[in-house]
């Protein structure tokens, strides 16, 4: 019996392999699309994203920084990232607090559903009238702080659904204990809970950072000056209506792909933690 089970497990861990090879090539395959064009020339970049380039070119790195003054990108989308997360991760985390420990409370579980709207709510219903607040009446159009505080609203509900559904996983005798003790709220949420929701707070630095970091749309309405595009604006100056440049394109996506790699690296402990201990749960 054993020795006929035998071939059937190896068929079934040679059919398993050959389903990850496939999986992993098609990964894989976007990648490649992005990091060929890099090493290209302008010929060979006419004939065809896919065509191998006969030598690694990096002329295409230093051109595409050149252009596109992405030193100057990157610090705006330094800037504007930076202070979104740093604004939502404050507001966010506190604001979710008291939904979470009194979610039976009617004032807080009609903010909580209120903020669950804002997931619901595509940004093009608001684009529109956003542009208007913001440029006619606030006159906040073409500057990071209105870019920075559009980006806030638009992040802050997925903060607040995040760190809500993981305070409610912390158990109920750390806030006794802390009423026993004399903490008040604030002093109880920074000292006690908030250092327990390092886990979630690296997954919302991601999560958000996925999204500030390649938006376009944001920047496109609330942005005209040169001097303050972050990036990805700046891989639309490579597009023209008679000639692109995708060669120098694609460089600077792979050098805006950086700096968020490298922070991956350095949270994915985190961020995955954070996603299997509460960030998912209802």
């Amino acid at each position: 019996m054993n020795k006929g089970k035998k071939p059937k497990f190896q068929l079934s861990r040679i059919l398993l392999r050959i389903a990850l090879i496939f999986i992993a090539l098609l990964v894989l395959l976007p990648m490649l699309i992005v990091l060929v064009p890099t090493f290209q020339t302008v010929q060979e970049s006419g004939q065809g994203i896919l065509r191998l380039p006969r030598t690694l070119n990096l002329d295409n790195y230093r051109e595409a920084w050149r252009q596109s003054k992405f030193h100057i990108a990157l610090r705006n989308s330094v800037v504007i990232t930076g202070s979104t997360i740093f604004i939502n991760i404050m507001i966010g985390s506190i604001a979710a607090f008291p939904m979470a420990i009194r979610e039976k409370n009617k004032v807080f579980k009609t903010a909580f559903y209120t903020f669950l709207v804002g997931l619901m709510l595509p940004f093009q219903v608001i684009m529109i009238p956003l542009y208007v607040l913001m440029g006619r009446t606030l006159k906040l159009t073409n500057t990071l702080t209105g870019t920075i505080l559009v980006y806030v609203a638009m992040t802050l509900p997925i903060t607040i659904f995040f760190f809500s559904q993981f305070i409610k996983t912390i158990p109920k005798e750390m806030e006794e204990a802390s009423v026993i003790d004399g903490c008040g709220y604030l002093r109880m949420f920074y000292c006690i809970f908030f250092p327990l929701m390092k886990p979630i707070t690296s997954a919302v630095i991601i999560q958000n950072m996925i999204f500030l970091w390649n938006d376009l749309l944001v920047p496109l309405i609330m942005i005209d000056k040169t001097a303050l595009k972050p990036i990805m604006p700046r891989v639309y100056m490579f597009f023209g209506q008679y000639y692109n440049q995708w060669n120098l394109a694609f460089s600077v996506l792979i050098l805006a792909a950086i700096p968020f790699l490298l922070l991956f690296l350095l949270l994915q402990r985190q961020f995955i933690k954070g996603l299997s201990s509460g960030a998912v749960k209802g």
